[in-house]
């Protein structure tokens, strides 16, 4: 028998007998209240033992339900998915179905990121630094479809590289004008230095050298190089002399322009998305390229390869050269992972 709450109160403080009695109290014919009041509590503890069993098997089928779910679609069940949808919107014009939203889904990876509402994923694009395989790379990507570099203007190697269109938006021609090396091939100027920056809001990506070979390829480049007969050519005197001349002390428009210049801006804030190495460039670009989702890929191909009558390197610098592309070159050399040549101090 439970006894209400009031009376077992009223009871408890009527009589002497203690709430908690031992074998040897003098025992009454009266209801003990104290168990009545701990028999209520069991009772109520054990409905709510029993409601979270009860909770505890409703999830698990629904677990087990939208497992079942998720192997039906996954054995192409979503097709009776898609024909019943198809027979709803069939016998109610008027009603629209909408996708449930893909929110939570992005967020924990399930789906790749959207871009913001009413924007759209720029292309990748590609900044072309002298003497780093880049004549390559737009190649590459002129057999796909893409413009890159060179491409994007009317260069004297357009039609060689099969550029793909000379209508915007992929051909810049007379839409881009240079604040600084003007006169120098717009594809090589560092688009900070373009107005307008048509890569602006465009993910990029450069290629950089060791400053040292670097300087020696300028000096074979057929273009803007040195000139002269083989046996003048492959004279180390001549090669330093002109690299200090040319490249250094009155250098040439964009021509050798230290990496630097391309990945940063004045104010030392990086602008380039991706940085490859001249040195592992097939291995680096195609990994790029596989991330991106593109097709293009250089294959083992030599990049700059020179003639059979290129016959001085890196070893032909004197220590005056070194050092004078030490100094030239000091802000490569602190951001990227090129070892500068160093001399004892006598």
């Amino acid at each position: 028998e439970l006894v209400p709450l009031a009376q077992f109160l009223e009871s408890s403080h009527a009589s002497d007998v203690p709430l908690h009695q031992g074998p040897s109290a003098k025992t009454s014919n009266k209801v003990r209240p104290h168990r009545s009041w701990c028999r209520r509590t069991f009772v109520c503890l054990s409905h709510a033992a029993l409601a979270a069993v009860i909770l505890a098997i409703l999830l698990v089928l629904v677990a087990i339900r939208d497992a079942s779910v998720g192997e039906r679609v996954a054995e192409g069940g979503d097709s009776k998915l898609e024909k019943d949808s198809e027979d709803f919107q069939g016998a109610h014009p008027n009603v629209t179905i909408q996708e449930p939203p893909l929110i939570l889904d992005a967020a924990l990876g399930l789906v790749p990121p959207q871009p913001p509402a009413g924007k759209t994923q720029l292309p990748l694009e590609f900044i072309h630094a002298t003497k780093t395989g880049g004549s390559a790379v737009e190649k590459a990507a002129a057999k796909h479809g893409i413009a890159w570099g060179a491409c994007h203007y009317n260069s004297a190697s357009f039609n060689d590289m099969n550029c793909p269109s000379r209508s915007p938006p992929q051909y810049f021609e007379g839409r881009v004008k240079a604040t600084r090396y003007i006169g120098s091939m717009l594809w090589h100027i560092p688009p900070q230095y373009w107005s307008p920056n048509l890569l602006e809001g465009h993910k990029t990506f450069t290629i950089i050298r060791n400053p040292y070979s670097r300087a020696v390829s300028e000096y074979y480049n057929k273009w803007d190089g040195y000139v002269g007969p083989d046996i003048t050519r492959n004279d180390p005197a001549n090669m330093n002399a002109w690299i200090q001349t040319n490249l250094i002390d009155r250098p040439k428009g964009i021509r050798y322009l230290p990496h630097s210049k391309y990945v940063y801006d004045d104010n030392d804030n990086q602008v380039v998305d991706v940085v490859l190495h001249f040195e592992n460039l097939t291995a680096e670009f195609n990994e790029l390229m596989e991330s991106e989702g593109l097709p293009i890929r250089l294959d083992d191909t030599p990049f700059n390869e020179r003639t059979g009558t290129a016959l001085l390197g890196v070893k032909h610098l004197t220590n005056s050269t070194i050092r004078k592309i030490n100094d030239f070159c000091l802000d490569d050399f602190l951001h990227f992972d090129y070892e500068p040549i160093c001399f004892e101090v006598v």
